[in-house]
């Protein structure tokens, strides 16, 4: 018997869920306001007990699409992280699969509870109205005027390092922000008129905290995924086909992205356009350097990379790019390994039961495309444990909870 939204365990969930979430996105700021490493682990226990009591009782093992999903990270941690590692960096190693795994548990379990209790549309108010908070609240203590107008002067130039964020990297804050907008566009069509209006009056404010920010990519995104969206209403009536459009134009850009980083030599104008040419090309003469072809250097966390780049005599820089990384750390093997997750993701996700209109459909497709997308010139997915990684992976478990066959 389904548990409704109303009832006390699960807005004890949503409660605890809401306390964790703002305690991993307060830690993307370069000054914290707190160590969130308690708080955080300590949900992850929480509903990790709780789960495991809820499955028990229910006696609930059913092989599903969500565990299949679930199973497929979790032995991607567990080859690359344990099983396969490079002593080099071990410990570097052995640090991220860690990491990773927690983030798993956070993922599959905060999924669970949301699907166990029937409360998406609470998890989507609680993740919006939370990440959406957080933002504005560092907009009144990060306010600096003068600093909007240094970043929006730098929208145009590359290499610039010292963009503000609103207490945190101008890129991270873009990126959290893009994140917000795609589960309030989503939450919209769960709310009636005046809860709709709400959400796009604080996405107004939003959009000027993205512009002062001058976080390229996350712009683009943000564009992008609107345009996606309301482009739509011109096929009102053929939905199926503006879904294959964008599928198919989505794969061209990333085959695209692959091939230009394979021959990042030939590519050398797109990739100094984008300010990514000698991080791409120095992490390619590492995995080259390395000879490790099939497996990668080792599962390292982004952040750490430059550690490894110093080991082989590089100098140190940031891909700043998903799929480098995954790459360059994990090989071919790797790479295929985590094309076929997202993948059945994206697939899986698009079969949920909650997206029961076309509109609906339509806007999660965007999310799907503009999370991807932004993976071309940020770490997003499966490379880190910033917040837009959780928020997107758990957004999409989530939907995955309930699809149709």
């Amino acid at each position: 018997m389904r548990i409704k939204y109303s009832s006390l365990k699960s807005r004890l969930f949503l409660i605890l869920y809401a306390v964790a979430a703002f305690s991993k996105l307060q830690a993307n700021l370069w000054t914290p306001y707190y160590d969130n490493d308690f708080v955080y682990i300590g949900y992850v226990a929480i509903i990790t007990l709780w789960g495991i009591i809820l499955m028990i009782t229910q006696q609930k093992f059913k092989i599903t699409k969500a565990l299949k999903i679930t199973l497929l990270a979790a032995g991607f941690i567990f080859v690359w992280g344990i099983l396969w590692t490079n002593p080099t960096f071990k410990s570097l190693i052995y640090e991220n699969a860690i990491k990773m795994l927690v983030m798993i548990l956070f993922i599959t379990l905060t999924s669970f509870l949301v699907d166990y209790y029937d409360c998406m549309k609470g998890f989507l108010t609680t993740s919006y109205f939370v990440q959406a908070g957080f933002l504005i609240s560092n907009l009144f203590l990060h306010v600096e005027k003068k600093n909007w107008m240094y970043n929006i002067q730098t929208i145009f130039q590359s290499g610039v390092k010292d963009k503000l964020g609103y207490g945190t990297h101008a890129n991270i804050c873009g990126l959290v922000i893009l994140i917000t907008f795609s589960i309030g566009l989503l939450l919209k069509g769960f709310v009636n008129r005046q809860h709709r209006m709400i959400i796009t009056a604080i996405n107004s404010v939003l959009w000027v905290m993205l512009i002062t920010t001058a976080a390229r990519m996350a712009i683009l995104c943000c564009l992008l995924l609107y345009i996606i969206i309301y482009t739509s209403r011109l096929f009102q009536n053929r939905q199926e086909l503006w879904i294959k459009t964008v599928k198919s134009s989505f794969f061209v850009l990333v085959a695209f992205f692959v091939f230009a980083s394979i021959y990042v030599e030939k590519f050398y104008n797109f990739f100094m356009l984008v300010n990514r040419y000698y991080a791409v090309s120095y992490y390619l003469d590492l995995y080259k350097a390395s000879q490790r072809w099939l497996m990668g250097i080792g599962y390292v966390n982004f952040g750490q990379l430059p550690k490894v780049l110093t080991a082989y005599g590089f100098p140190i820089t940031f891909a700043e790019c998903t799929y480098v990384d995954i790459f360059v750390t994990t090989g071919i093997i790797g790479s295929i390994w985590l094309t076929t997750y997202f993948a059945m993701l994206i697939r899986y996700t698009m079969k949920s039961k909650y997206l029961n209109t076309p509109s609906l459909k339509i806007k999660m497709l965007a999310i799907l495309v503009v999370v991807i997308i932004a993976g071309i010139a940020e770490n997003v997915g499966f490379t880190d444990a910033y917040w837009i990684s959780y928020a997107f992976l758990t957004l999409c478990m989530c939907m995955i909870r309930r699809t149709t066959t």
